[in-house]
């Protein structure tokens, strides 16, 4: 980094020698005759100066003279000298020769930029450097990243080094400061770990080898006697596409003549499972798979995401769907579905993300079909659209034609173990019928393990699917219950006081009961616990939980078509009732928000306010 003093007194020499004019007038005497030409500034010589070698911000006790000549060699005295530092500042700028043409300057306090530093005298055009100082770098403390914008695929090593820079406080590299470099994040590898900075105080790692995984991964660079440290970070891109992956929508059950609720999406990938945008996708159904939209799509740069229209199935048992792509040659992929025979009452489940284990998804599987034993009838089919996260967060915005039910359903941390386990209701309804069209299942992830050890899982996923139907979330737009908000609710509907008369209790007040206790979302949402004892729709899990003729008879005086005699076989209890302490309370498991619904020309038609707005806000 630095000049030796030998190299340095010869830069100062020459710039002297360098700047001797000789001049042209007159036969080259003294000027002491009659008529010669007026003495005018010709040479500017330093006097002779050791090459200093100082730390930073230094003031110099040693000062600077140059003698200015005029073209006959004589000293030139009352002549303005100028003195300009390469960096620092010099006491006084500006000094006059004496009578034998010699000026000094003020005293020079270095800058605060390692290397040479250099004080230069000018007069008029003349200029030569009068002294030269070999500058050090202040102590180390900190360490910078040098290398700022490294790149290179996954699981290669990187062409480009990864650089660090010992600085002192005024950003000058430091040398011969050992560095510690070691993997922070993206499981790649380094070789040269420990490295010395190198004269302009930069330490270079080996080598380093990129982790499996795209997107950000970094080193680590440490000084263990300062502390310092810093990082430095490496972008790795995806390796070539290799293959294909099922994101969701594969392997569902659908009719002959409609469209698969849940349009496959898959993911391109490389060899290390990494997604990969903008690959060209081209979906393909098998022979008497049916059709679909958008066959031909590019593939998400997030995520390497890539989603089918639609499917709609032919009358086939089996059918197939066949994903390819020009850019992946000898990848594909096969998706499948499967045609059923028909069901009265459509549900179309869209589950929210990656929501769910398979024994989870088939709770849901299990509570749609249980409902769709006691609904014997189609509801409506209307379109819908609404914009994203209206209903609920993280809900994508819809502009389709629903039959009868769209269920969404979200199975993620909620509030920890324990208290609010799950939550639902609907958050638009078809109109003129007034019945769901589309409604939320939210379950807590850290409550379902539990559950499903309890043996409570499947129904606990069934009472919640009650709520979006309109268990206890309609019954306001409807105006089916009275005593809202005292000790002593009821529901008025017609068709469950008929069933509730037909089973034999002992019940002396109005019917049919409701819940009056506990908070908004619990109270005046369920059938009294302390009548309806483990019947499906009070307020308590537990192993066996009937859904009674009640609750299928409550659904008809929503507006459903149901079959009565589906009802599971339930009897009140003929004293008090049972202990609950092993179950577990259903505490605000009503989705409490606004409802809409659409009319036939497009106007949207709020049908029930939410009657506490903190919940989702």
């Amino acid at each position: 980094m630095f000049k030796t003093g030998a190299s340095l007194r010869r830069i100062v020499t020459c710039l002297g020698v360098a700047l001797v004019f000789v001049a042209c007038g007159g036969d080259g005497g003294s000027g002491s005759g009659s008529g010669a030409p007026a003495a005018v500034p010709t040479t500017l010589v330093p006097a002779p100066s050791p090459v200093l070698t100082v730390a930073i911000g230094t003031a110099l006790e040693s000062v600077p003279s140059v003698t200015l000549k005029d073209q006959y060699g004589a000293g030139m005295a009352n002549v303005w000298i100028q003195w300009t530092p390469s960096s620092g500042n010099i006491f006084a700028d500006s000094s006059l020769t004496n009578a034998n043409g010699t000026a000094t300057s003020g005293t020079w306090t270095l800058g605060t930029v390692s290397g040479l530093q250099t004080l230069t005298a000018r007069a008029g055009a003349l200029s030569v450097v009068a002294m030269a100082a070999n500058v050090s770098p202040g102590p180390m403390v900190g360490l910078v990243t040098v290398s700022t914008t490294v790149t290179g695929v996954v699981g290669s090593t990187l062409s480009t080094p990864a650089s660090v820079k010992a600085v002192d406080k005024y950003g000058n590299g430091v040398p011969n400061i050992f560095v510690q470099f070691a993997m922070w994040a993206g499981n790649g590898s380094i070789t040269g770990n420990r490295q010395a900075t190198n004269e302009n105080g930069i330490a270079t790692v080996g080598s380093w080898k990129l982790g499996p995984l795209s997107g950000q991964q970094s080193i680590r660079a440490d000084d263990h006697i300062t502390g310092a440290t810093t990082m430095v970070h490496a972008t790795a891109l995806p390796a070539p596409a290799s293959q294909f992956v099922v994101i969701d929508g594969n392997a569902q059950t659908g009719q002959a003549g409609k469209r698969l609720c849940t349009s496959p999406i898959i993911a391109v990938r490389d060899q290390y499972g990494n997604g990969i945008g903008q690959i060209p996708i081209v979906f393909a159904p098998g022979a008497g798979s049916g059709t679909v939209t958008e066959a031909s799509v590019v593939s998400n740069a997030g995520n390497g995401y890539a989603a089918v229209g639609t499917w709609t199935l032919s009358g086939s048992v089996t059918q197939t769907l066949v994903v390819t792509s020009p850019a992946v040659p000898g990848a594909s992929l096969t998706l499948t579905a499967t045609v059923a025979p028909g069901v009265a009452f459509s549900v179309c489940t869209r589950y929210l993300g990656a929501s769910g284990t398979p024994r989870q998804r088939q709770a849901v599987t299990t509570a749609v079909q249980r409902w769709q034993r006691v609904i014997a009838g189609h509801a409506q089919t209307s379109t819908l659209a609404e914009n994203a996260n209206r209903c609920f967060p993280g809900q994508p915005a819809i502009n389709e034609v629903v039959e009868d039910l769209l269920l969404f359903v979200q199975i993620a941390p909620m509030d920890g173990p324990g208290t609010m386990v799950a939550r639902a209701g609907p958050c638009a309804v078809h109109l003129p019928s007034g019945l769901t069209q589309m409604g939320l299942l939210q379950l807590d992830s850290a409550d379902l393990e539990l559950l499903l050890g309890q043996g409570t899982l499947d129904n606990l996923v069934t009472h919640e699917l009650g709520h979006v139907l309109g268990f206890g979330t309609l019954w306001y737009s409807q105006n089916v219950l009275s005593g809202a908000g005292t000790n002593d609710p009821f529901f008025t509907g017609a068709s469950a006081r008929a069933q509730f008369a037909l089973l034999p209790n002992s019940y002396a007040g109005t019917p049919v009961p409701v819940e009056g206790t506990g908070e908004i979302g619990t109270r005046d949402a369920h059938w009294r616990h302390a009548v309806f004892n483990t019947e499906l729709m009070q307020g308590f899990t537990a192993p066996n939980m009937p859904m009674s003729r009640v609750t299928v008879g409550s659904l008809a005086d929503l507006g459903y078509v149901v079959d009565v005699s589906k009802a599971d076989a339930f009897s009140f209890p003929s004293t008090a009732r049972a202990s609950t302490t092993t179950a577990t309370a259903l505490v605000r498991d009503v989705l409490d928000t606004d409802i809409w619904g659409s009319t036939k020309n497009g106007r949207r038609v709020l049908v029930q306010g939410a009657r506490n707005p903190l919940v989702w806000r």
